[in-house]
């Protein structure tokens, strides 16, 4: 049990010094409603309040820093996914789920991330930072990271056999989630995968905007504690596609 903690806690420290934590404003914010439950007199409320923010802090933390990533583990394990064709991750930010989808591909110039790089969604995502994270991955030779907009994808239709998308598109307005979706269904190949893994509340938005344009191969999931962003009530499901 204390080894688990132990690598869990090493695990989580190696992935917030290469990629960051999604939205840090929240757990930050948690973090000082328990300072603020702290300093109440009420002795209910002080131990209540603050075992509260301090639990949500740290399941969020857990998810951020771990959980999702064992999501993805797990569906590139698992999932009949065609390594030995191309991919792109939409939205690819630092690089977390684009490098260890390119270590699973086959060859070189394989897989293509993308994101816009906007500093308001405050994880700290750059290229120069998504390019360092390829290098220190040695997977160089199999990625090429792009600067760019998932509602207007600059590429062929039918380009690629996966596509991934982690936690990106509930950033969006709905109407940016609908071109984002049709973007991804029109550079996904015959017989491709679309992955998106994305808070639940979102997930079945998504599933009718590609219902309602002929994707009706599809199931959804939910992921369970791994993907609760404070608790249950912020909850995350993985959505898999077939074109």
């Amino acid at each position: 049990m204390q080894q688990d903690i132990k690598q869990t806690l090493k695990t989580m420290y190696e992935n917030l010094s290469k990629y960051g934590i999604d939205q840090p404003l929240m757990p930050i914010s948690l973090l000082t409603l328990s300072g603020y439950f702290a300093t109440r007199k009420n002795k209910l409320l002080k131990l209540f309040g603050t075992s509260a923010a301090l639990a949500e802090a740290g399941i969020y933390l857990r998810t951020s820093l771990k959980g999702k990533y064992d999501i993805w583990q797990d569906i590139l394990e698992h999932e009949n996914l065609n390594f030995s064709g191309k991919a792109l991750d939409l939205g690819c930010g630092r690089g977390a789920v684009l490098n260890e989808l390119a270590k699973k591909m086959y060859h070189p110039d394989s897989v293509i991330g993308i994101d816009i790089f906007d500093p308001k969604y405050q994880s700290g995502n750059n290229f120069r930072n998504a390019q360092q994270n390829v290098i220190d991955n040695k997977i160089a030779d199999k990625v090429t990271i792009k600067s760019g907009d998932i509602t207007e994808l600059a590429f062929d239709d039918e380009s690629f056999d996966i596509i991934t998308a982690s936690f990106v598109l509930h950033n969006l307005s709905e109407e940016k989630q609908k071109q984002a979706l049709l973007e991804a269904c029109r550079v996904l190949s015959h017989a491709g995968k679309l992955i998106i893994v994305d808070l639940t509340r979102n997930i079945n938005l998504y599933q009718q905007i590609l219902m309602q344009h002929d994707i009706n191969n599809l199931h959804i999931r939910e992921v369970g504690a791994d993907g609760w962003w404070s608790g249950p009530w912020i909850s995350s499901s993985i959505l898999i596609a077939n074109k």
